[in-house]
């Protein structure tokens, strides 16, 4: 059991605005191997719609990235 309370961070609600495009130019992209992993498991046809949500800035469901 852990006895330490939740801590609310304290930073401002802004404090990563603006960050995606840096996280989108500079992160190391996927690797195939993984990608295609989960669209296996997904049972992702071709042309299909994907919804990334709250994943940064949609790596996994973006074409440009796969």
């Amino acid at each position: 059991m852990n006895d330490n309370p939740y801590i609310t961070p304290d930073f401002p609600e802004d404090a990563f605005a603006g960050t995606a495009n840096y996280y989108a130019k500079y992160r190391v992209p996927y690797p195939k191997t993984l990608l295609d992993d989960l669209i296996r498991r997904a049972g992702v046809k071709p042309g299909a719609n994907l919804l990334d949500l709250a994943c940064g800035p949609g790596r996994v469901s973006t074409p440009e990235f796969i």
